[in-house]
């Protein structure tokens, strides 16, 4: 294992010079919630491979889903060159994991919100205002800190697809969490309170162990492991 994580590191070292050619498929998968990270990549990627297929498949993460059955082989999800998976290392028989940073999460509402509700400037002030959240059992850590932080009758708005949460928030209507990275893509986020590190948690890289070593997929990595989106353990 240790001579397969030294033959990661050097993966940007060993793409040929031919690189510029690549074509065929990269497949990536992740879960909603931080889909969005490889898109600066996927961008600069295929200005320099533009007869590469990028293909994207994100999932939800839900209560009744066992973390095993994420990578079952009729998820789909076996087949994937690239993972991004956040929470505890995952053990998944054929795949290479690697520690590749942290997920910091915040509560974050829009400035015309912050204009027209205030700004929370504690606890106590906090529970007087308007929360988006999903309305099943808890499972990020931050998740379980807004249900016994926030008065049940302040959580007006509850939704079950990720994107309508994001969607909540950016409309106006109310403070929610976002991953901190959120606010560069939207500038109109106001983060409403400092983030705290048990909110947190890792997010690991995930590799096939058949196609790591393609061109395509190296040639990937290799811009990916430059993103700064996540913070990097030192």
């Amino acid at each position: 294992a240790k001579n397969t994580f030294e033959q990661l590191e050097n993966l940007s070292e060993s793409i040929s010079p031919d690189a510029s050619a690549l074509e065929g498929p990269v497949k990536i998968t992740t879960f909603h919630t931080i889909g969005q990270v490889f898109l600066p990549t996927v961008k600069a990627f295929l200005e320099k491979h533009p007869k590469v297929e990028i293909q994207l498949l994100t999932v939800g993460l839900d209560n009744e889903t066992k973390i095993s059955e994420y990578f079952s082989p009729r998820s789909g999800l076996l087949d994937a060159d690239i993972a991004l998976w956040p929470g505890p290392e995952p053990d998944f028989p054929g795949k290479i994991v690697k520690m590749f940073g942290t997920a910091q999460f915040a509560l974050f509402a829009t400035a015309e919100y912050i204009l027209r509700r205030g700004m929370p400037e504690s606890i106590e002030e906090l529970k007087t205002h308007s929360f988006v959240c999903r309305p099943a059992e808890p499972i990020m850590k931050f998740e379980h800190w807004l249900r016994e932080t926030i008065p049940q009758e302040r959580l007006s708005v509850k939704a079950t697809d990720p994107t309508m949460i994001h969607k909540t928030i950016l409309s106006g209507i109310c403070i929610g969490f976002l991953p901190t990275y959120a606010q560069n893509y939207y500038p109109e986020l106001v983060q409403v309170m400092e983030s705290r590190s048990d909110w947190n948690f890792p997010v690991w890289l995930v590799l096939n162990d058949h196609t790591y070593r393609t061109e395509r997929v190296k040639a990937f990595l290799k811009l990916f492991e430059e993103d700064k989106t996540f913070k990097k353990e030192d």
